[in-house]
């Protein structure tokens, strides 16, 4: 990270369509949704992994890609890879790669049928799961947690406004929204992602 040290790491043989959704940074490495820039065949999940600097593939869960459902977007849930997929705008699937790099773990662990989740599937990240397996999603600039178990949605109150090109990772923290502590310049109960 010091002065005057950019590299050429490679030429990167992916195309990531400009419309993408941001991608997700977990265990170590970068994860977009593209396409081989050879083919443009169907689409994969590319990885930067940071240790070795090298851009990996990984494919898609077969059954929502084989049957031409939308991926919306990928995120991590538990420590596991996941993607977000709509089914003809009738329900939302989380997919889960419970085995990293193992193509054939993935496992379908949710499906989303509420009417306000899927009024809001444009722009729907998932950001975090939490231990008593609610979800935490970002839409349209919003923040919103699904429950599972009783097939609730809210929207936390709070005022903080997401940019909808801008990603943002979700981590845990003891300090409160509210507390007034400084982040970027610019107090936590008003910084905008």
């Amino acid at each position: 990270m010091g002065s005057n040290s950019w590299k050429n790491i490679q030429t990167v043989p992916y195309w990531i369509p400009h419309h993408q959704r941001p991608g997700v940074l977990s265990s170590g490495a970068s994860r977009w949704f593209g396409k081989m820039r050879d083919t443009y065949s169907s689409s994969v999940i590319i990885s930067l992994d940071m240790s070795d600097e090298k851009f990996k593939v990984l494919q898609l869960p077969k059954e929502p890609l084989e049957s031409r459902h939308t991926f919306l977007s990928i995120g991590e849930l538990k420590g596991c890879l996941s993607v977000v997929v709509e089914v003809a705008k009738a329900r939302v699937e989380v997919w889960v790669m419970q085995d990293y790099r193992v193509e054939e773990s993935w496992t379908k662990r949710y499906i989303i049928t509420h009417e306000r989740v899927l009024e809001r599937t444009f722009h729907l990240q998932l950001m975090w799961g939490f231990e008593n397996d609610e979800m935490l999603f970002t839409f349209g600039g919003k923040l919103g947690v699904y429950d599972p178990k009783s097939g609730s949605f809210r929207e936390p109150n709070t005022s903080i406004t997401l940019s909808l090109f801008g990603k943002c990772n979700y981590f845990e923290s003891l300090v409160s929204l509210n507390s007034g502590t400084c982040v970027g310049g610019r107090t936590a109960s008003s910084f905008t992602f």
